[in-house]
């Protein structure tokens, strides 16, 4: 009986612990949320596109290094058939650093039809060699592209950096030296 109730707060221990695994870079937060930006143009016909954008977060993993994820949703409201351009996505850091594209989810962006709309992730990876530390993200910029028809409409969406309360110091600059942080639960492990 010992045994399992000794297994049994192991695991529950390894568990409040792996959810720091996939870490957030959770003091960096980004508005407008979701910034939205109406497209009207000749090529849309009789009507106008709205995307719809919000920073997620910035995460870090094992596998992909630093990214910055972002949720982007296109509400086609023309006569036509739309689509994002998924090589026109561009995000560039304050001091103009680009971002690489990593991957989209789902993989391959669909067509949105006339009077639809068409959610999904994209995630941008930091530029090669520089992580959250060496980036100015006091704001982000994202270039887009809308293809209808052969045509391509290009536009940008802005993001500024919103200081959560528990990082304002208005003393003097604060700056936290530790680029990562784990979480387990309600206390940060430092």
């Amino acid at each position: 009986m010992r045994k399992w109730l000794i297994l049994i707060l192991v695991l529950g221990l390894l568990l409040a612990l792996c959810q720091g695994c996939a870490t957030n870079y959770g003091r960096y937060t980004y508005k407008p949320r979701p910034a939205t930006t109406r497209v009207e143009s000749p090529v849309f016909e009789d009507g106008s596109v709205t995307l719809l954008a919000s920073v997620l977060g910035i995460r870090t993993g094992p596998e992909r290094g630093s990214f910055i994820e972002l949720r982007i949703r296109a509400n086609n409201d023309s006569g036509r058939n739309i689509s994002v351009v998924q090589d026109g996505l561009e995000l560039y850091s304050a001091d103009l650093n680009k971002f690489h594209l990593l991957y989209t989810e789902p993989a391959d962006l669909a067509r949105v039809p006339a009077g639809g709309a068409y959610t999904f992730n994209a995630a941008f990876g930091f530029p090669q060699g520089q992580h959250g530390e060496q980036t100015d993200l006091s704001g982000l910029s994202l270039r887009w592209e809308i293809e209808a028809k052969g045509r391509t409409v290009t536009g940008t969406t802005s993001f500024e950096r919103e200081l959560r309360e528990e990082y304002r110091n208005t003393d003097r600059y604060w700056h936290d030296p530790y680029p990562f942080h784990f979480s387990t639960g309600w206390y940060y492990i430092w």
